[in-house]
């Protein structure tokens, strides 16, 4: 199978750590900024309607860059992280208004995902070499057991298409 570019888009920021795409692929949600304190503050969340390429909603001059970055299946939720916060943030995607603060890891997150079946389940992997299976609205998490990570922490984490099963990828392991 081979791959080509149907299409593309200009989008005007600088920094973009993270960005994520709904599963209608009619929004997109991008998370910018400096990851050194002392350089100019651009970081930042917004949401792009991708069909009519135009930013809806932005969220500008944040305290700290943004790490992590995933938009819920249906479009409505974001959840993102901070390079030096262990929590993960909930906002909806209309005015970017945090509704949730998941607290439970305890070192930066690595992996952020919502569940594609599911828009109140959400996996996160941290350099706290833990993995959880959050409820955002209960804001309760199970703790995933991955054998042996040794000196590696969760660098990947993506769920099945139907929300099942996920997979774990570590810097020399795969986990299903």
């Amino acid at each position: 199978r081979s791959w080509r570019i149907v299409d593309s888009c200009v989008i005007p920021y600088e920094d973009i750590n993270d960005y994520s795409i709904d599963k209608s692929l009619k929004y997109l949600a991008i998370g910018c900024g400096k990851t050194f304190p002392q350089e100019e503050n651009n970081n930042r969340i917004c949401i792009w309607d991708l069909n009519n390429r135009e930013e809806i909603v932005s969220k500008s001059n944040l305290s700290e860059s943004v790490n992590r970055i995933t938009i819920s299946p249906d479009g409505k939720k974001i959840a993102f992280s901070h390079f030096s916060d262990p929590n993960i943030y909930v906002a909806n995607t209309t005015d970017l208004v945090i509704s949730d603060t998941l607290i439970g890891h305890t070192e930066t997150i690595r992996s952020l995902n919502f569940s594609p079946s599911n828009p109140n389940e959400l996996l996160s992997g941290s350099y706290d070499k833990t993995v959880k299976n959050w409820k955002i609205t209960s804001q309760e998490h199970d703790d995933i057991p991955i054998p042996s990570m040794g000196e590696s922490w969760p660098y990947c984490l993506s769920y099945s298409n139907d929300g099942s099963m996920f997979v774990g990828g570590l810097w020399e392991k795969l986990y299903v």
